[in-house]
């Protein structure tokens, strides 16, 4: 699974947010929302796009109010999850 998320990662140079979570009693707090912000900030400064995959439907408006747009989606190998990989363009 971990080669079909690779090679959805764009060519040119960016930003992967790989594995954002909040311990469950922490969340609500504005730190994963700190976490994504972090990561934006990086890429802009660099001039690049921010990639993210999630495999979680509730997941996409979360990233899409920071900006991000699905790109792609698609079913992980034998029988895995839906993943959307999301994408933020400087």
């Amino acid at each position: 699974m971990w080669d079909r998320i690779e090679e959805q990662l764009p060519d040119e140079p960016h930003w992967f947010l790989d594995a954002i979570a909040v311990e469950r009693t922490h969340r609500s707090q504005g730190i994963g929302s700190a976490l994504v912000r972090w990561g934006l900030e990086r890429a802009v400064t660099d001039g690049v796009p921010a990639f993210l995959e999630t495999g979680k439907p509730r997941n996409g408006p979360y990233y899409e109010r920071f900006g991000f747009h699905i790109a792609h989606e698609d079913d992980a190998p034998d029988g895995g999850p839906h993943i959307w990989f999301m994408r933020l363009d400087p």
